[in-house]
């Protein structure tokens, strides 16, 4: 039997909040916030002691490097962390003298640490009075604020993300590693990353990526518009791959936009996609639960670039242009079109929005900023893929002025 190291005396959230002799409300409420992060944080430390890392040398930590920032993963036990790190593999890099954030992670099945009871009470009221305290995404609403995040997500099970942005920590817990969501080994830890970036001025998107150190391409639109095929496509060409799905950019009045690298992961939509990436095939990670046909309980096709085709991977560059992919069955040949940038945001926006917890105001900003420092184009696609990156290569290589301004053209 593993002994467990007492538990540590609680601390303080902090001085009593007085202002100007009045108690500040926010200030209190945010030392309630502080102290749920506390009570999971106290839950961690014990999880992690009894996964036998009670000493500083025995912590399981990996460290990315993520555009100019780098994260810390720390975890109680091992259960986790092949499902949450292959994905951003890529970005490793060297333990620093001090990481900008610091994750903590754990789940109560391989470490034996349930949840803390207060936090465990929590998530029971909440799973009741859902409709009244959580947001659509899963934020926890009364304990959000712009110190502290909080968000219960999960259809499938219950992954619990806690951040501390002044601390610069946060807290990943679910209860079961062996029912995490396929979809979170994909894009790990996205609610907290994206929470993090956004903190520290970048954003998060819904887009793939391409192109060349000199500067490449986001790529936009819903589920199913072509952008993952475009950008797999590019795999088989001199572009370079810095996701499919998410990627984060860096988005100021007076700069050039940057894309960076997030995930390494590569999607398809079913088994039937291995005739358009016959190479994909042979390399994707869950061959065991992708199912044939249409079940919606299936899991998608997943490979991590990494590590079949890592010098095709691409860290970050300056972007050129935003494309928005689509299928357009009447085409003979693929067609290039400038569209305006309230287009290029409409479909930046749709799904950014909708599909990243906490996402708001900040990122509508910076997309819409982002649509109108470069060109935006609909790339209206056939089934032939070679035909793909060609184009991509042309756009890149198109001057301001071949751009074609902003003629508007309706998608």
């Amino acid at each position: 039997m593993v002994e467990q190291t007492p538990p540590r005396p609680r601390q303080a959230a902090g001085p009593f909040p007085f202002d100007g002799g009045q108690v500040s409300m926010s200030a209190l409420l945010d030392a309630d916030r502080r102290e749920l992060f506390r009570i999971v944080q106290d839950g961690f430390l014990e999880a992690e002691a009894l996964a036998g890392a009670g000493n500083e040398d025995d912590r399981v930590e990996d460290y990315f490097r993520i555009g100019p920032k780098v994260l810390c993963l720390r975890f109680a036990g091992t259960a986790l962390r092949p499902a949450l790190t292959r994905a951003l593999a890529h970005l490793r890099t060297q333990r620093p003298d001090k990481p900008d954030v610091t994750l903590f992670v754990w789940d109560s099945a391989s470490t034996g640490r349930p949840l803390p009871m207060l936090a465990a009470s929590l998530m029971r009221l909440l799973r009741i009075t859902w409709l009244e305290d959580r947001g659509v995404r899963g934020e926890i609403l009364d304990y959000s604020s712009d110190r502290c995040r909080a968000a219960l997500e999960g259809y499938d099970t219950d992954i619990l993300s806690l951040l501390d942005l002044e601390q610069g920590q946060g807290i990943f817990w679910t209860p079961d590693w062996r029912t995490l969501p396929w979809y979170e080994a994909g894009a790990p830890l996205r609610t907290l990353l994206s929470w993090w970036f956004e903190h520290c001025g970048f954003h998060m998107l819904h887009g793939g990526a391409v192109g060349l150190v000199e500067g490449g391409l986001l790529l936009a639109g819903r589920g199913g518009s072509g952008k993952s095929t475009a950008a797999l496509a590019s795999l088989a060409s001199e572009l370079c791959y810095a996701g499919d799905d998410y990627c984060l950019v860096a988005v100021q009045q007076a700069r050039p936009p940057q894309v960076y690298s997030l995930y390494n992961t590569a999607k398809v939509k079913g088994t039937a996609d291995f005739v358009r990436f016959p190479w994909m095939s042979g390399r994707i990670s869950n061959p065991d639960r992708v199912a044939e046909g249409e079940e919606a309980a299936a899991e998608k096709p997943m490979m991590f670039v990494h590590e079949h085709l890592p010098a095709r991977l691409i860290r970050e560059f300056p972007l050129k242009a935003v494309v928005l992919p689509r299928y357009i069955a009447e085409l003979d040949e693929p067609r290039v079109i400038p569209v305006a940038p309230s287009s290029a945001l409409k479909a930046l926006a749709e799904t950014t929005i909708t599909q990243l917890t906490g996402s708001g105001s900040a990122a509508l900003q910076a997309m819409s900023l982002l649509t109108r420092q470069v060109p935006c184009y609909l790339l209206g696609m056939t089934s032939d893929l070679d035909r793909i990156p060609p184009i991509l290569l042309d756009i890149l290589q198109r001057s301001p002025e071949r751009a074609g301004g902003v003629a508007a053209a309706g998608i």
